[in-house]
């Protein structure tokens, strides 16, 4: 569950809560306001400098920024005061910028995809029409999974541009998996080989899509196919052909082309966004 607090007027508080809806409703996370109490993310409207180093700076430009989850300032959204807020057009749409903010809070980076919420450039889609994107949708579901809590049982699914296939959930035992293991940590499939792998503690196994079948001589330690890589991860996806891992404190950047890490991020980093779009 995540807590939140807004300080802002009333007419603010449905585009918010909306706008926490789109990512729920996609994860197992719930949003509670509560009023007295510190709070997973704290959302305020501020003008110019307001006490974290990056300040607004007027209509237009940057309209809001978020940490992404940790410790004490992280997780919070700022919203630009001097901004003309909208629920409609023209002027900006809250919500559809609350939402993408509020994507960041939960550790989403920004997306390379136009169509996708997590793009860093404001464009105005109607509200009634709008809808994640495959791009958003996968990498939320990476980090937290669906809805359901039967995603932490024996079972799995498979998720093809943000829509779930059919005849599923099934049990892991059917991919290979001994019936010692009773749930995975993480897994991500490599366009490069055609592989899925799939972690458990400080071991993964290869599954061959091509064959629908585990790779012979797995499970290996992560150390040997993954160098660098800690003992434990949370999470893990891919995108641009690197895998991304997730270890609740940092986030590492693995070249499937180089086998080895490439870079290395706090996972309570500054994301500065979102930037008007340009006419």
């Amino acid at each position: 569950m995540q807590s939140a607090k807004v300080n802002k007027k009333r007419k603010h508080e449905t585009s918010i809560e909306k706008a926490f809806k789109l990512w729920s409703d996609v994860t197992p996370l719930t949003f509670t306001r509560i009023y007295d109490q510190t709070s997973d993310i704290e959302i305020s409207f501020e003008a110019q400098g307001h006490g974290d180093f990056f300040s607004f700076d007027g209509p237009g430009g940057t309209l809001a920024h978020a940490y992404a989850p940790g410790d004490r300032i992280s997780g919070d959204a700022h919203f630009d005061e001097d901004e003309t807020w909208k629920t409609t057009s023209p002027g900006y749409n809250l919500f559809l910028v609350a939402a993408h903010e509020f994507g960041h809070s939960l550790g989403l980076d920004h997306s390379a995809d136009s169509d996708a919420l997590m793009f860093p450039i404001y464009k105005y889609v109607e509200p009634g029409q709008f809808h994640l994107h495959a791009d958003d949708i996968n990498g939320i579901v990476s980090l937290y999974g669906k809805i359901s809590g039967q995603w932490k049982s024996r079972k799995y699914w498979i998720i093809n541009d943000g829509d779930l296939a059919k005849d599923l959930p099934k049990d892991i035992s059917q991919l290979g998996f001994p019936d010692s293991i009773k749930k995975i940590d993480a897994a991500v499939h490599n366009k490069r080989t055609g592989k899925t792998y799939f972690f458990k503690g400080d071991k993964y196994w290869s599954y061959d899509e091509e064959k629908q079948k585990m790779d012979a001589g797995f499970p290996k330690l992560m150390s040997t196919g993954f160098p660098g890589i800690g003992k434990r991860i949370l999470s893990a996806f891919e995108k641009n052909g690197d895998i991304y891992f997730l270890d609740g404190h940092r986030m590492y950047q693995f070249s499937t082309a180089k086998n080895r890490v490439i870079q290395v991020f706090k996972r309570n980093r500054w994301f500065k966004c979102l930037k008007k779009e340009n006419k």
